[in-house]
C-alpha cells in the first residue's frame, strides 16, 4: 500500500488527530488537486465550532503549502464541497452595504381610491435614521389614463431609489406611479366619470363646455382621484413635484422656482422648455394660477415625454429625475 493510500485510510480512522499527522508526513499529498478534493470531502456535514475552527487552520497550512498554479482549483473545490453551515454566512465584506441599505424605510399608503374603487397609492421613501423632513420631492404619472408609458418611469424609479438608498439619505420621496387607475385599466384620458382629472383642481376651475374634450366636472374637486392628490400634497407638503404626462415631448413650467426645476431636468435629457401647453388648462394642478401656483405655492413642472415605450422613457429621463431630487428644498 502507496503512503497516500495508508495516510487517506487513516485519514477516515481518526478525523482530527490522522489529518494532522498525515499533513506532517506526506505534504506531497497536498499537491494532488484530486486527492486535495478527497480531503475536503471528509469535512463532516456539520462540524462542532471547534471542529470547524481546525479545518479552517488546516486549510491555510495547506495554501501555503499548495505551488500558486494550483490554489485557484483548490479554491473552486473548497467552494463546491464545503456544507458548513459557517460557509453559507454571506461575507463581511460582501455585506459593506448592508448598513445603509437598512437605513431605507419605505411604506406603501393607499392616499384615496378611484370612481370603481380602485386603490391610489403612494410610495414613501425616506431614510430610518432622523433626517430633515423638509426636503420633500413628489413624482408621479397617469394622470391620463391613456399615457400608458408613464407609470412605468416612475416604478423604475423606485426600483433604481431601492438598489442605491444613499440617494435617498435626508429626503423624503414621494412616488405615485397611478393617480387614475380607472382610465389606466379601461386606456381612455378621462376617469370613469368621464372626467378629466387635470382640469378638477380648485384654483382656475370652471366648468367646461363638454364638446371641448376637456370635461372638469360638475364642481372643484368633485372627484375622488383629484381629492386623493389634494388629500397627499396637504399630509406630506412636497417642496417640489414633476408630474409625468405624455405626449407633448417637452418640460413645461410657470414661475422662476419651476423654471429652475425644469431645468434641471432639461440640462439631462434635452426636451424643449416652455411656461405652457400651447391651450388654455383650466383646473390645473399646475401652470400659472393652477392648484400648486395659487393655493400650495409650490413648483411643478410637466415632464412630457414622447410616445414611447417606459424603459426607453426611463434611459432618457433617468439623470433628470435624479438631479430634480437633487435640488435643495429652497433652489
Amino acid at each position: 500500500m502507496s503512503c497516500c493510500s495508508q495516510a487517506h485510510t487513516a485519514l477516515h480512522a481518526k478525523p482530527r488527530r490522522s489529518r494532522y499527522a498525515y499533513e506532517q508526513s506526506c505534504p506531497k499529498f497536498y499537491t494532488r488537486l484530486p486527492q486535495a478534493r478527497k480531503y475536503l470531502q471528509a469535512t463532516p456535514a456539520a462540524p462542532t465550532e471547534d471542529e470547524d475552527t481546525g479545518t479552517a487552520l488546516k486549510l491555510r497550512v495547506l495554501m501555503l503549502r499548495l505551488p500558486a498554479a494550483f490554489l485557484a482549483p483548490l479554491l473552486a473545490a473548497l467552494a463546491s464541497t464545503c456544507c458548513s453551515p459557517a460557509c453559507s454566512q454571506p461575507s463581511p465584506l460582501a455585506t459593506s452595504a448592508q448598513p445603509l441599505a437598512d437605513a431605507l424605510s419605505e411604506r406603501v399608503e393607499e392616499i384615496g381610491r378611484s370612481v370603481q374603487n380602485r386603490p391610489i397609492r403612494v410610495y414613501v421613501l425616506e431614510n430610518r435614521t432622523p433626517s430633515s423632513t423638509r426636503d420633500i420631492t413628489l413624482i408621479y404619472a397617469a394622470v391620463h389614463g391613456n399615457e400608458s408609458s408613464t407609470p412605468g418611469v416612475v416604478k423604475r424609479l423606485r426600483a433604481h431609489l431601492k438598489q442605491h438608498p444613499e440617494i435617498v439619505r435626508g429626503r423624503r420621496i414621494l412616488l405615485m406611479p397611478t393617480l387614475n387607475p380607472d382610465g389606466l385599466a379601461h386606456g381612455t384620458r378621462r376617469n370613469a366619470h368621464n372626467v378629466d382629472i387635470n382640469r378638477n383642481y380648485p384654483g382656475t376651475w370652471k366648468l367646461i363646455r363638454e364638446k371641448s374634450g376637456f370635461r372638469g366636472g360638475r364642481s372643484a374637486a368633485s372627484e375622488p382621484e383629484t381629492r386623493a392628490m389634494i388629500r397627499l400634497v396637504t399630509l406630506y407638503r412636497p417642496r417640489k413635484i414633476v408630474s409625468i404626462h405624455q405626449p407633448l415631448h417637452c418640460i413645461i413650467y410657470s414661475g422662476q422656482r419651476s423654471k429652475t426645476l425644469a431645468l434641471a431636468l432639461q440640462k439631462n435629457n434635452s426636451y424643449p422648455i416652455q411656461t405652457g401647453a400651447g391651450y388654455p388648462t383650466p383646473g390645473g394642478f399646475g401652470g400659472f394660477g393652477g392648484y400648486c401656483d395659487k393655493i400650495i405655492q409650490t413648483p411643478v413642472v410637466t415632464l412630457e415625454l414622447p410616445w414611447q415605450s417606459p424603459q426607453v422613457a426611463w434611459n432618457q429621463n433617468a439623470r433628470g429625475l435624479l438631479a430634480a431630487i437633487a435640488l435643495p428644498p429652497g433652489f
